[in-house]
């Protein structure tokens, strides 16, 4: 009532007020609707639009804080880590502190992977990068943390060691109000399991395979098994055309047709034996994934050595759903000490993502619009994807280097000599999406190095 009648006096003013006064007091109401209107904005919560992209300035730059908990010597202690971990090995990492975000419109879990794909951390060839958000103030009393692991960076922190450390190292500290201190602790103790499984800078990822891709290394030495078996195929198959080559063609009859007889006592059956091999190569293939599978790991809730049993596990709604679907596996983790379980989902189909929203191998792909051009040897695709699970909808757009395709060849020879020979090396680059851990070797200013994330990671309310 009281700004209504002060209202009324602003633009109704009476001969008491002159038009100099009356000018002063409507600007300065103005000003404070103009303030109140823009703090009501910002109360409203950040959307990753609106988070500065610090690396546009300096490449040195990893951090961000809209919440001014930091202190310029806290933003140098910070930075340092970050750029360490880039240095060593390749891992781009981007830390960003705020208020609160939007939370009409994401959560904690699509306001970081929509940040992570605005900003591409991690290179475009290995996707090697680490995004850390936090709300300092939250919504209603609660404040969201995630990490969001890049999909290259997902082997190495996978989802339990993301939350081991967020719960172990950071959470504490950051409730005595230790933030820095909470953040460099989590970023020593990827520093830590980096170092522990190998990894080095630019190294093919194949040969630093930790327990935490166990699939991956099956696949590894499928693949090395699958080459040997080409290898032995393509020796065949040159010793049956050899074969082949006993026979000879003869005119035979009135109309001189010709006709193929036997010059040797050799028979080219001969090639078929070692198709057989194919079930053996498959039974040694589960049986080594199956040993592998069993390997003691570390329990990251108390660091004891632990096995999987299936039986101790309950799959939840969104992993029944990707075993409804087909798209993931589920290996299952139960620590005999603490009683720790844990299911880890690995997907088996190519065409399946991991969905930003509820983070379960369940997004498939509904339709692509292909941009190609045959002369190029690159081709884009915007593919439109969904969750079967949590019905998400969002789009991704997919580079893929053009490949040449092998054409026959005259007699037939070289050709099956050819497409063999190209068979084995893909089958030795094969065991996983390999890759380089350099992220960008720029200087000075840039930006992060072209990656995406997949929705790998943690979140949870500190």
């Amino acid at each position: 009532m009281l700004l209504f009648s002060f209202t009324s006096m602003l633009f109704a003013p009476s001969g008491d007020l002159c038009c100099h006064t009356f000018s002063r007091l409507r600007f300065l109401l103005l000003t404070c609707l103009f303030v109140w209107v823009s703090l009501f904005s910002l109360s409203a919560g950040i959307q990753p639009s609106q988070v500065p992209n610090v690396q546009l300035s300096e490449r040195n730059r990893h951090v961000v804080d809209m919440s001014g908990t930091l202190s310029a010597g806290e933003f140098a202690q910070l930075d340092r880590a970050c750029v360490a971990l880039r240095e060593t090995y390749g891992l781009e990492v981007a830390v960003v502190l705020l208020d609160a975000i939007d939370h009409e419109n994401y959560t904690i879990n699509t306001f970081s992977n929509e940040l992570y794909q605005l900003w591409k951390l991690g290179s475009r060839e290995d996707d090697f990068g680490l995004l850390i958000v936090s709300e300092m103030k939250g919504e209603n009393g609660t404040r969201d943390f995630r990490i969001e692991t890049g999909y290259g960076a997902e082997p190495y922190i996978p989802d339990a060691l993301a939350m081991r450390i967020a719960r172990s190292e950071i959470f504490p500290r950051f409730r005595e109000g230790r933030v820095t201190e909470g953040l460099l602790a989590g970023l020593n103790a990827i520093d830590a399991e980096l170092s522990r499984v190998g990894y080095q800078k630019g190294q093919d990822r194949k040969q630093t395979l930790s327990s935490n891709s166990v699939e991956g290394a099956a696949y590894l030495n499928g693949s090395i098994a699958l080459a040997v078996y080409l290898l032995l195929s393509l020796l065949l198959y040159i010793r049956s055309i050899s074969i082949v080559k006993q026979f000879s063609m003869a005119q035979i009859g009135r109309r001189n047709s010709l006709t193929l007889f036997r010059a040797s006592a050799v028979s080219p059956d001969v090639f078929l034996f070692f198709l057989p091999a194919w079930p053996f190569y498959l039974y040694w293939y589960k049986k080594k994934e199956k040993e592998l599978m069993s390997l003691a790991i570390s329990c990251p809730h108390c660091g004891a050595q632990g096995s999987s049993d299936s039986s101790a596990v309950v799959l939840d709604e969104g992993q029944i759903r990707e075993k409804a679907l087909g798209t993931a596996g589920h290996r299952t983790f139960h620590c005999n000490t603490c009683g720790y379980s844990a299911v880890e989902s690995i997907p088996i189909s190519r065409e399946v993502e991991r969905c930003p929203s509820c983070h379960y191998y369940t997004a498939l792909p509904v339709r692509s619009r292909v941009q190609d051009d045959s002369k190029a040897r690159m081709s884009a695709s915007v593919r439109k994807m969904r969750c079967e699970h949590c019905f998400y909808e969002y789009e991704r757009t997919v580079s893929s280097q053009g490949r040449t395709e092998v054409k026959s060849f005259a007699g037939g020879f070289w050709g099956g000599f050819v497409y063999i020979l190209i068979a084995i090396l893909q089958a030795l680059m094969l065991g996983g999406r390999g890759g380089r851990g350099g992220g960008s070797g720029s200087s000075g200013r840039g930006g992060w190095g072209g990656g995406s994330s997949g929705g790998g990671g943690f979140s949870d309310k500190w």
